[in-house]
C-alpha cells in the first residue's frame, strides 16, 4: 500500500515558464514523476528528458571540484531559480549504486545551518545528479591557505567558532 502526500509539482505556463502547484502524489511506484516531490527519492528522468530541463549550465562551465566519479559545477536550478552546486556522478564508476542512493536519501533528511542542504536529485541512464546549496565561500582548506589570511592562519577566536560549527554539524548528523 502506498502513502499519499501533498507535494509541489512543476508545470509550464503559457509563456513556457515553470510554475509550482500543489498536487497529490502517490508513492506506490518506484519512479517519481515530480522533480520537487521529495529529495528522499531520486527523480528518474524519462527517456527523452535531459538534465538540462532542470539545470541551466550557462555559457561558462564553472567547475567547483573534480573527483574520482564526477565533477561539481556551479549552475542555475531552473525550478528554484537559484545558483546551486550540481554534482554529476558517473554510474559506471560506482560499485554500489544502492548504497549511493541510500546516502542521497540520508542527505535529503538533513536540515542544519552547518550542513550543506541537498535540494534535489535526478537520475538518467548514465548519471546520478545531486543539486545542493551553493557555498560561495569555498571549503575550509582553501580558506586556510587564502592569500587574504596573514601567514595562512586563523586567530584563536575565529578558529574556536569554526570548530564549534563543525562540532554542531557532526553532533546533528549523528543524532
Amino acid at each position: 500500500m502506498g502513502i499519499c502526500a501533498s507535494v509541489n509539482s512543476v508545470d509550464s505556463n503559457s509563456n513556457g515558464n515553470q510554475e509550482m502547484k500543489n498536487t497529490t502524489h502517490n508513492n506506490n511506484n518506484n519512479k517519481m514523476h515530480n522533480p520537487l516531490a521529495s529529495v528522499k527519492n531520486i527523480y528518474t528522468l524519462k527517456s527523452r528528458q535531459h538534465i538540462s530541463e532542470f539545470i541551466d549550465f550557462g555559457e561558462d562551465d564553472v567547475v567547483l571540484g573534480e573527483g574520482m566519479t564526477g565533477s561539481v559545477l556551479k549552475v542555475k536550478h531552473k525550478v528554484t531559480n537559484e545558483m546551486v552546486a550540481l554534482k554529476s556522478v558517473n554510474k559506471k564508476l560506482i560499485r554500489n549504486i544502492k548504497s549511493l542512493k541510500k546516502e542521497i536519501h540520508l542527505l535529503s533528511e538533513l536540515d542544519h545551518p552547518n550542513v550543506v542542504k541537498l535540494i534535489a536529485s535526478y537520475e538518467d541512464e548514465h548519471y546520478l545528479y545531486m543539486v545542493s546549496e551553493l557555498c560561495a565561500g569555498g571549503d575550509l582548506l582553501h580558506q586556510l591557505i587564502s592569500a587574504d589570511r596573514p601567514r595562512h592562519c586563523y586567530v584563536e577566536d575565529d578558529a574556536r567558532e569554526i570548530v564549534k560549527q563543525m562540532c554542531r554539524a557532526v553532533y546533528y548528523v549523528h543524532q
